[in-house]
């Protein structure tokens, strides 16, 4: 079982490039996506713990690889929250998939952490699916962090729902 190791950095970039380039862009989905608004919902303390050792430390496996790219969190948010004040995504299809079962931490965090995580996490995808009006929440009931691989047709699914939308000329999936 992988320990919590995010794909959703992608998301990051791909959401700025949203709103940078809205004519590029037809739809999105975000698969238990990260967002900016996740450090105010940790304890202070936490979010460079959170961040130093899930995050961007690297995996026992590649941990011998020197050029593994890593990304700023820090500076990636404060361009998303700029990016959001100054060119906010327009009305596109959007669906956002979340987990439900508890991210698998490395060892080092506070036993009153993952509870606190799970909360934060639960709360940014909230905040997610209400980036744009019409998008869509689907929670992944049988899946952790990787939806992808726990229930990939659920995220064939709403590819192909976001798909569909884009092709019906719709700016919300249906």
């Amino acid at each position: 079982m992988p320990r919590h190791r995010p794909a959703d950095r992608a998301a990051l970039i791909v959401r700025r490039f949203a709103a940078a380039h809205p004519r590029d862009v037809a739809g999105l989905v975000e698969v238990d996506a990260i967002a900016e608004g996740i450090q105010p919902l940790l304890e202070p303390d936490w979010w460079p713990l959170y961040n130093e050792k899930a995050l961007i430390a690297a995996p026992p496996e590649y941990a011998s690889y020197t050029d593994l790219e890593t990304i700023d969190f820090d500076a990636s948010f404060a361009q998303m929250r700029q990016a959001q004040t100054a060119s906010p995504l327009r009305r596109l299809p959007v669906v956002v998939l979340s987990h439900v079962k508890p991210f698998e931490l490395p060892a080092g965090f506070p036993p009153d952490f993952s509870p606190v995580l799970e909360q934060a996490w639960r709360t940014i995808q909230d905040q997610l699916a209400h980036l744009v009006p019409g998008a869509q929440q689907v929670i992944a009931t049988r899946s952790g962090h990787y939806i992808q691989l726990d229930q990939p047709g659920l995220v064939r699914a709403a590819i192909k729902r976001v798909i569909r939308a884009v092709r019906e000329g719709r700016r919300a999936v249906p």
